[in-house]
């Protein structure tokens, strides 16, 4: 996975979210027990490198992108 953001609010994850879509990719929100903060991720990638190639993308389109293990 590669995780572009972590929010507190919902509607912020869901204007991400929204604008992720509209330009092509397949992100995703989930609240996560461990912190209670909504992760926004794209994937899951079958290799790292797939997903390391996703974040370079990512961050060419201005968005902050973070490889999870």
């Amino acid at each position: 996975m590669v995780q572009v953001a972590a929010v507190s609010h919902a509607d912020d994850a869901g204007v991400l979210v929204g604008a992720l879509r509209k330009r092509g990719y397949a992100a995703s929100a989930q609240r996560e027990p461990s912190d209670g903060l909504i992760h926004v991720r794209i994937g899951p990638f079958a290799t790292h490198e797939e997903a390391y190639r996703m974040s370079a993308r990512l961050l060419d389109d201005g968005y902050n992108a973070i490889v999870q293990p």
